[in-house]
């Protein structure tokens, strides 16, 4: 299954489990809440950044992802989201009948700002767009280099209610955009677009 395969089946779950939702979800009668944190720990997929002759890649090797969301609710559905996340993980070429050979390390600091569309209930499908920047660095034997470049996420996902104050959250989210070759080597390089999926699960904290 690709990675593209996956986060769109994911998301397609939490979108077509909305209508569902909202019919045996009662009507609110209580105030919007004011703010929401949610951190988060889960796995990071990583694109390619750049596929060569003969069917090798260059990219960042798959690795854990960490991070913290918060949400400033304007109605009980639709709330405005900021995200920040880092992942560490080996840099890796791909190479035909050998597969991956790790040869340096990656990370990469994700940032974003956007809309949350959800579903109230004790079972609450949500999804998320928002735009914003990754800062990805790669180091090989000891020398380092990064580049940051924009991104725009989607993602989608389900909290379930554990306390009125307290949840459980499943969610998938794709940081689209380029490594920027230029700023990271003064090569004139254009890698294509990567999809880099992160599949997490948290605590979900409203007030």
């Amino acid at each position: 299954m690709t990675i593209r395969t996956l986060f769109a089946t994911v998301a397609g779950v939490a979108i077509l489990a909305a209508p569902a939702a909202a019919q045996r979800s009662p009507r609110m009668t209580q105030p919007v809440p004011s703010v929401e944190i949610a951190p988060y720990a889960g796995y990071m997929l990583f694109d390619d950044f750049i596929e060569g002759p003969l069917g090798t890649s260059l990219g960042g090797g798959n690795g854990p992802v960490y991070g913290l969301q918060m949400a400033f609710p304007l109605t009980a559905n639709i709330a405005l989201v900021g995200n920040v996340g880092y992942s560490d993980s080996n840099l890796r070429v791909g190479i035909p009948l050998v597969g991956g050979i790790d040869f340096g390390e990656h990370n990469a600091l994700m940032y974003y700002g956007g809309l949350q569309l959800t579903v109230p209930g004790r079972v609450s499908p949500f999804v998320q767009a928002g735009v914003g920047g990754m800062r990805q660095e790669v180091t090989v034997a000891g020398l380092s280099t990064d580049a940051t470049g924009f991104v725009y996420s989607l993602g989608g996902g389900v909290d379930i209610g554990i306390t009125p104050n307290v949840g459980l959250r499943l969610m998938a989210k794709d940081y689209a955009g380029k490594f920027d070759f230029r700023e990271a080597t003064f090569i004139d390089v254009d890698g294509g677009t990567m999809h880099n999926v992160a599949l997490s699960a948290g605590l979900r904290f409203h007030f």
